[in-house]
């Protein structure tokens, strides 16, 4: 039987090679898997290596296409197949559905193209499918194509060349894939730039190719960058207008009378603060009971703490301390906001491995293993329930007990659409145990909100003014009608902003975004009764689970 070498071109992906490497390792056509590290100056080899693939190492960094080079050219197999370093929601069947076609002769390049991931990486390759990095390719051809000193050029070279020389190209659709955006790994302005470097590569590759054509092509390319600065520069002043107008059509929160008790569900520390800071200020404010349960501590957030510790390579036990430290900042926070410390909750779950338990870890004796901290279990001697497996079952016992023993009149939790995979399965777990607890207490009718943190390049632009009030991304208005927008008083406001100001090791990597929610008000989107269940099958049909089937079995069973 034909097999095939998985090559993974690096740069610093040390924080997500490993999870890559292990599920390559369960696909059984992958003969070897090789990782390129092109110049990387993190911890890339040592991890690559001790995840069980062969390191290639590049002193200097030479570019994406040149690594791709290199590891085609160590390799004797008659398929290659080439893989981002930092994909998320990858499963080992959609790696044999990019590579068995190539396999089986019946394409000479397969090419991988993300659906239903995160709107901007969708749209992106739904715009351009011949920038996609994932792709499965005979060697032989590959080599022809001269990409040893190409950059990030590297995909549409390829594609040019397929197109001139006939070869018969298919493209994968990759459900539920998506992959870390530059501003993301390297913060926002780091990594705009290094986004603008891939352009340029890009579009000097057209330029030199189509030499014999300069008139046309250069002036165009010249007015293209210019309506681009001229865009960013009216960018901001648009986005007030338009905002403003949506504003207008999206209803006021009723503000509830006292005496309500309100529970906060955050997938992770600081999500609480940016989403509901100041709807928990003002319940705290009118002495209505307010609670707070972090699933995660956040503790494998790789570049924050990598921040903290300059060249050292963090170690499990120093993703675990960065989880202690966290909990301390969410503390800090929701002090200034005026929740009593014996009502925040801290569930240990592991950060950036919640929807991936939603989906495949049920059974108590296989739990999910973190990729940070090396864990299976729950490390946190002060968490609700240490010791408890990474198994969902476990997530939702946890859940329910919190709903059964605080019964909240309000829940607020994250929108299963939510582009980060944490915030749509904490938001599913939360639906879940809420119906898990209706079916078992009739009179548990709490009033359900959505919230927003993740959609994209949402929230993450520089604002010019923090006067713009805050609106749901297009997509989000079009498909649904129940938001509300929840106005923030002057105190409000300024507690919401000294609370931000406690998640320090956030501050050192996303402060644009985190500041982007001191807007004058907060918005939620508010469930019906037919809301919640509807939700948890739409996240289902999307992660291909059908988990809240299960949840009254779960219950009986005691988990």
């Amino acid at each position: 039987m034909k097999t095939a070498t998985a090559i993974l071109p690096a740069y610093n992906e040390a924080r997500t090679i490993e999870r890559i490497i292990k599920i390559l390792q369960e696909v059984p056509e992958l003969n070897e898997i090789i990782v390129v590290s092109d110049g990387s100056t993190d911890a890339t080899t040592e991890v690559a290596r001790k995840a069980g693939a062969i390191v290639l190492e590049l002193t200097n960094n030479k570019g994406k296409g040149a690594a791709m080079f290199a590891g085609a050219q160590f390799t004797s197999q008659e398929v290659l197949l080439f893989l981002d370093a930092d994909l998320e929601g990858l499963l080992p069947e959609q790696v044999i559905s990019l590579i068995a076609p190539v396999l089986r002769n019946e394409a000479d390049m397969t090419i991988g193209i993300f659906k239903q991931g995160r709107p901007l990486t969708d749209w992106s390759q739904a715009v351009a499918p011949y920038l996609s990095g994932q792709r499965a390719i005979k060697r032989d051809l590959f080599l022809k194509a001269s990409l040893a000193h190409s950059r990030y050029d590297a995909e549409v070279r390829l594609t040019h060349f397929a197109k001139e020389n006939s070869w018969r190209v298919l493209e994968i659709p990759l459900v539920n894939v998506t992959h870390v955006i530059k501003e993301e790994k390297r913060g926002l302005w780091s990594g705009f730039f290094a986004r603008l470097g891939m352009y340029r590569d890009i579009i000097r590759y057209y330029w030199q190719k189509e030499k014999k054509r300069p008139k046309i092509l250069r002036p165009a390319t010249l007015f293209l960058i210019l309506c681009l600065v001229l865009g960013l520069g009216e960018y901001d002043i648009l986005r007030i207008r338009t905002a403003k107008v949506e504003a207008r059509y999206i209803p006021s929160f009723n503000h509830s009378a006292p005496g309500q008790r309100i529970l906060v569900l955050a997938p992770h520390p600081d999500d609480e603060t940016l989403a509901t800071g100041g709807r928990i200020c003002q319940a705290t404010s009118q002495g209505d009971a307010v609670a707070v349960v972090f699933l995660t501590n956040g503790d494998s957030f790789y570049r924050s703490l990598k921040k903290q510790m300059g060249p050292i390579p963090p170690k499990p036990v120093d993703f675990l301390n960065f989880g202690y430290q966290r909990q301390k900042e969410a503390e800090q926070a929701l002090n200034i906001l005026g929740v009593k410390k014996e009502n925040i909750f801290f569930l240990g779950y592991p950060d950036k491995g919640l929807e991936i338990i939603w989906r495949q870890y049920r059974e108590r004796e296989h739990p999910y293993t973190s990729l940070a901290t090396r864990k299976n279990a729950v490390p946190y001697q002060n968490a609700l329930l240490p010791g408890a497996p990474y198994v969902a079952p476990a997530i939702l016992q946890d859940l329910n007990k919190i709903l059964a023993d605080f019964r909240p009149t309000e829940v607020y939790l994250p929108d299963i659409e939510d582009t980060h995979p944490d915030h749509r399965a904490a938001g599913a777990f939360g639906l879940a145990a809420i119906l898990a607890v209706k079916r078992k207490q009739n009179n548990f009718r709490p009033q359900v909100y959505s919230y927003l943190v993740h959609a994209g390049s949402w929230q993450m632009a520089p604002l010019l003014s923090k006067n713009i009030p805050l609106v749901p991304p297009p997509k989000f208005l079009q498909r649904r009608s129940n938001w509300v927008k929840y106005p923030l008083a002057s105190l409000e406001r300024k507690k919401k902003r000294r609370a931000l100001r406690q998640y320090k090791t956030q501050l050192q990597v996303i402060r644009t975004f985190l500041f982007n929610f001191d807007r004058p008000n907060e918005i939620f989107y508010k469930l019906t009764e037919n809301d919640i269940s509807e939700m948890i099958e739409k996240y289902n049909q999307n992660n291909k689970t059908s988990l809240i089937n299960k949840t009254s079995l779960i219950i009986k069973r005691g988990y």
